[in-house]
């Protein structure tokens, strides 16, 4: 397979808590009652993707800082969890550190076959079902409540969020890390952004087919607005976009609805 690292400049764009690893707003626990407003199917089928080499990736939590999939590669089943407020990745209960993690699958190879170049910082004790977000959590906010998706303030932009140097294609390694960082763990929209961000580096010559793959910065424009009159109520926008031979690529703007005391 053909690899292509671009160099980017990037000195224009406003950038927000960058790090070496992955930059994320610091959020309380939020609970996501509704993901994209434009797919209407079931919450099972949302959170399902089924990869043409046969893998599978469940998306079992979806939050800022907590992501749990249940992943098939090579017909293996095991648990991939990112949390963005450690740094920390777990895969089937060994923690490693989250750059290290993404620097080794930029190589060849799964999951389960990358981080054996990288030594777990140690077993998983279950302790990142306690980031679960509940709206028992959240005092101020009734359960009882419905979660209105209309009638929200302005949206208002709260930066821009870089994730250095992450392989792009088709790989459950990547997949998952897009969708981990960008879309909160929904991998059909990774795959969708994925997609169209290989047939734009196919027409510029980069790489030669969309089963290729390259590596780019990829970014988000994060958008929030809350609600005048449901207390709590937040609405959210990510627009993703990657660089290709210093052209902004955007993939669709991925909108979601949840409850949260503190949004931002």
């Amino acid at each position: 397979m053909k690899k292509i690292v671009l160099s980017l400049l990037a000195s224009n764009i406003l950038i927000n808590a960058i790090s070496p690893t992955v930059a994320f707003a610091s959020e309380q626990p939020t609970s996501v009652i509704s993901t994209l407003t434009s797919h209407n199917s079931s919450s099972e089928e949302k959170n399902y993707l089924r990869l043409e080499n046969g893998d599978e990736i469940v998306t079992k939590i979806g939050t800022e800082n907590l992501v749990e999939f249940r992943i098939t590669e090579d017909g293996e089943e095991f648990d991939l969890v990112f949390n963005f407020e450690k740094g920390e990745v777990t895969v089937d209960d060994k923690v490693y550190n989250m750059e290290e993690y993404l620097s080794a699958i930029n190589g060849e190879g799964s999951i389960k076959e990358t981080v054996t170049l990288i030594e777990p910082l140690r077993f998983s004790q279950s302790e990142e079902s306690a980031l679960a977000p509940t709206l028992e959590n959240s005092p101020n906010i009734s359960i009882m409540a419905i979660l209105p998706t209309t009638g929200y303030n302005p949206l208002v932009n709260y930066g821009t969020y870089r994730q250095i140097n992450m392989k792009i294609g088709f790989a459950t390694a990547a997949l998952t890390a897009i969708a981990a960082f960008v879309f909160k763990g929904n991998a059909k929209l990774s795959q969708a952004f994925v997609s169209s961000a290989l047939q734009r580096a196919v027409e510029a010559g980069i790489i030669a087919s969309t089963t290729d793959y390259f590596f780019s910065d990829v970014y988000y424009i994060k958008r929030q607005a809350t609600h005048p009159t449901a207390v709590g109520a937040v609405k959210e926008t990510r627009e993703p976009y990657t660089l290709i031979q210093n052209t902004r690529v955007y993939g669709s703007t991925a909108t979601w609805y949840f409850w949260s005391v503190n949004p931002y």
